[in-house]
């Protein structure tokens, strides 16, 4: 073996291996929402680390993967959990409990009781929406039960249910009609 080849095969020996991360541990926001979901349903405030701790481990992104980036310098793997708590903050499900932390909201407790019940075939987001559509239509429903109930146009009178007017007379002086 020449020297220049023993040369060559020691710098191959020696020389660092980069390994680079390729994305695969990190999931899509889509896969992210419903679990998320269930992380923060627990009525307890949470901060941004503890649930990038959270999201680490229940995905098992890699080392390599965390270290990816965007041009900004961005980590790509944060950047998911970040537009997902951003999307649920659009949608009313999260709110700040104070800097640093945030809460899911009544509207988000509720939804994640049957978030996985609307999701069959549905996005994340078209069960927000069917969730919402639910909830109008059940106030509707509600407040057309509370008029059958009290039917505010009825005038009609049973002999059984007199009107009787109260004496007001010691109280004013004006005349009852």
């Amino acid at each position: 073996v020449s020297d220049e080849e023993e040369l060559y095969m020691n710098d191959e020996i020696t020389s660092p291996t980069v390994i680079v991360g390729t994305g695969e541990t990190i999931p899509s926001t889509a896969k992210v929402y419903l679990p998320f979901l269930n992380y923060l349903s627990d009525w307890k405030d949470h901060t941004r680390q503890e649930s990038l701790q959270w999201f680490s481990s229940t995905f098992g992104i890699s080392l390599d993967d965390q270290r990816l980036t965007y041009d900004n310098g961005h980590r790509k793997w944060e950047t998911v959990l970040d537009a997902t708590i951003t999307f649920f903050r659009k949608q009313g499900l999260l709110a700040n409990s104070e800097k640093g932390s945030f809460h899911l909201t009544e509207v988000g407790y509720n939804f994640s009781e049957v978030a996985e019940s609307l999701l069959n075939d549905r996005s994340f987001e078209a069960a927000i929406v069917v969730y919402r559509e639910n909830l109008k239509n059940t106030e509707s429903d509600n407040r057309i039960d509370d008029n059958e109930a009290c039917d505010f146009n009825d005038n009609t009178t049973t002999e059984e249910e007199p009107i009787i007017a109260e004496d007001t007379s010691a109280q004013s002086s004006k005349p009852l009609l």
